[in-house]
This record gives structure tokens, C-alpha cells and sequence, in this order.
């Protein structure tokens, strides 16, 4: 079996890295499965990008069947739920263009070109306001404390991006 107990380790360690990261900011139940949505389309990104076809599919397969229903278990919701965040997460991936609630509006071209930099940004929209996780693209734009902005930006690009890509290398070296 290609994703076995050792993934299933593997995911919970990337999951708890991103969530220890994640929870000073916020602690509404949901962001737990935003985590893990994020994370699922980034392995499923990473593997995606990096195979050749037949190994692809039986690799984006065996997540389906095993890391789902895993994240949804450990998340405490269910795979309907974990599935519908993976959508959101994944018209991202195919180009829509974040928000960037977090960061006060301001877009970040050298990153949000890129599939994975989108992806990080409307994640990192999603935990600065998790209103946003019923109604993202038509919520009014939430404005914090600037001195805990600038912690949460700092934190997203110091910790919670490298463990996010991290995660992704390790989907695509197989290393786990």
C-alpha cells in the first residue's frame, strides 16, 4: 500500500506543525479542517506535478481513499466537509486570485503568481477572518490590531509557508 499508517503519521505531523503555528490566532473550531484541506491539495498539487501518469493516479487514488477520511477523523468533521474545503482550496490552485484580508488588501506579485503562493494567501485570508469560511469572496474585509497583523504575517512567512511546502516535497519525494 503506497499511503499507509507511516502517511497517515506523516499528515498528522504536517497538520499539527501548520495548527501550532495557526491557533494563537484564532481559535474557532473550523480552521482545523481548513488545515488539512490546504494541506491534501498541496500533496495532491505536489504529486500531480511531479509523476508520471499512471503513478499519479494511483497515488491522487490511494490519498483519496486513506487521507480524506484521515483528515476528517482527526479534524472531527466529515469527509463531505473536508471535500467541499478541498474545492475551495483548489480554485486557487487553477488560478482564481485571493483576497489578501490579511494582509490589508495588498497583493504580493512575486508569489501570488504562483498556483501554491494563491493557495497560501487565501489560507492565510481564511485564518485572519474565518468569516470568510462561509462567504469568502463577498465578506467585508475584517481590519485587526496591526501589531498582531504583522505578528500573523510574519508567522505565515516564516513558519506556516515552509511547513506547508515541506509538507508538499515530502508528498513528492514519496517520503512518507
Amino acid at each position: 500500500m503506497i499511503f499507509g499508517d507511516s502517511r497517515k503519521a506523516t499528515f498528522k505531523r504536517a497538520y499539527k506543525t501548520i495548527a501550532q503555528y495557526i491557533h494563537p490566532f484564532t481559535d474557532d473550531p473550523r480552521i482545523d479542517a481548513e488545515i488539512a484541506a490546504a494541506l491534501i491539495v498541496l500533496y495532491d498539487f505536489g504529486i500531480f506535478n511531479t509523476h508520471d501518469i499512471l503513478t499519479k493516479f494511483k497515488l491522487r487514488k490511494n490519498m483519496a481513499n486513506l487521507i480524506i477520511p484521515y483528515a476528517a477523523k482527526l479534524t472531527k468533521t466529515n469527509i463531505e466537509h473536508i471535500q467541499k474545503r478541498m474545492d475551495f482550496y483548489g480554485l486557487f490552485i487553477r488560478g482564481k486570485s485571493p483576497r489578501f484580508v490579511y494582509n490589508l488588501g495588498n497583493d504580493t506579485p512575486d508569489f501570488s503568481e504562483n498556483p501554491l503562493g494563491r493557495l497560501i494567501f487565501a489560507f492565510a485570508d481564511v485564518v485572519y477572518d474565518t468569516a470568510l469560511i462561509d462567504n469568502y469572496h463577498n465578506s467585508p474585509m475584517l481590519i485587526k490590531d496591526i501589531f498582531e497583523n504583522m505578528k500573523f504575517i510574519t508567522t505565515m512567512k516564516e513558519k506556516v509557508t515552509p511547513a506547508f511546502l515541506l509538507a508538499m516535497d515530502k508528498a513528492i519525494k514519496l517520503d512518507w
